[in-house]
This record gives C-alpha cells, sequence and structure tokens, in this order.
C-alpha cells in the first residue's frame, strides 16, 4: 500500500470515529505502520490527540497527525511540507509520487492555504510549471481544462521553424509538439484522477 493510500484510509477511519487513539498510547501497528498517539490538552480537557506515524517501520520516515475534534480539525505534518490540512499533503503526495514536485520545499500553509507551484516535464523534457491556489483535484483540474494545446505550440512557432529551433524546441515538426503536450494533459488528466480530494 503506497503512503498516500495508507494516511487516506487512516484519515478517514479518524475522522469518521473508527480509530480509537485510548488504544494506541504505546507504540503499536496499525496497518503495518507503527503508530503511537499521545493525548492534548487545554485548560479545560482533552480537545483531541496527536499521532506519530513511522512509515513502514522506517523511523526516518515519520510524519505527525493532529486531530483537534473540538473544531474537527485534522492536519499532518512533516519535515517536508510542513503543517497542513491532511486533504492537502495527501493530493502533494499523489502528485509526487507521480514525479509531479512543489517546487518550493519550505511549508507554505499557515491558518489557510497559499499558492503552491508544481513542477513537471513533457515527454520530450520540457518544464513545465504548474501554479495553482491549492493543491486539490479541482485546482488541477481547471489547469487541465484551461490548457489550450494550439496557443502553447504556436508561442514557439509563431516565426517558424528556425526561430522554433533557436528557442530549442527539439521538433522538426508542429506536428510532433502538439503530440507531446497532448501526451502531457493525458498524464496529467490521469494524476488527477488519482487524487482522492
Amino acid at each position: 500500500m503506497k503512503t498516500y493510500q495508507f494516511l487516506n484510509i487512516f484519515c478517514k477511519n479518524i475522522k469518521s470515529g473508527k480509530f480509537d487513539d485510548k488504544k494506541y498510547r504505546a507504540q503499536r501497528s496499525y496497518y503495518n505502520n507503527m503508530v503511537s498517539t499521545m493525548p492534548t490538552f487545554c485548560s479545560y480537557g482533552t480537545i483531541g490527540y496527536s499521532v506519530n506515524i513511522w512509515l513502514d517501520g522506517d523511523t526516518h520516515n515519520q510524519v505527525t497527525l493532529h486531530y483537534d475534534w473540538e473544531f474537527d480539525k485534522l492536519e499532518i505534518e512533516d519535515n517536508t511540507f510542513g503543517r497542513m490540512d491532511y486533504r492537502h499533503y495527501i493530493n502533494l503526495l499523489v502528485l509526487d509520487d507521480n514525479s509531479i514536485t512543489k517546487e518550493n520545499k519550505e511549508p507554505v500553509w499557515n491558518e489557510h492555504p497559499a499558492s503552491v507551484e508544481l513542477e513537471t516535464y513533457t515527454d520530450a523534457g520540457e518544464d513545465m510549471i504548474i501554479s495553482l491556489e491549492e493543491p486539490t483535484r479541482e485546482s488541477l483540474q481547471e489547469y487541465i481544462d484551461s490548457f489550450d494545446v494550439n496557443d502553447n505550440v504556436m508561442m514557439w512557432w509563431q516565426n517558424g521553424k528556425e526561430s522554433a529551433h533557436k528557442a530549442g524546441v527539439p521538433f522538426d515538426n508542429i506536428r510532433d509538439h502538439y503530440d507531446d503536450y497532448t501526451c502531457y494533459l493525458k498524464e496529467l488528466q490521469r494524476v488527477c484522477n488519482l487524487m482522492p480530494y
């Protein structure tokens, strides 16, 4: 099971009340991943708990879930993405697992999500930067739907073949360039369909 699949199941179990945090005060296995929980207190009592997860038993591959049941707020934290809403975190793992990386490795979320830049490549090697307001399936779908293959191709070929080659375009004709973008969009759509949120 991939990490994002495990976390997606785990988070859904937490949100639906199917995870009993009291059973995991001492470290034990949960679907082949070691977890331990710790209650979160405030001045008037317990308001939630945190869960340390050692993914695949690796002590260097750890994430922490923070669940505030008072506000029904669930976040995930690690050293790469920082702390953010669990849905955004899981979506970023899906993207990263499919070689679409978050360009800025510093945390970009505080109380509200900030914009994020994703980096991917076409089959021919063109570096594609995707700017999204949120790393959600809906935002990525909007990018895919608004990507005009003809406009992007003609941007490189508007002054002819010689100008395109000077700009580093590795194609001898417009059709091959068009096909490269078309394949890129198909792959992006496949990844978008994998995103659970």
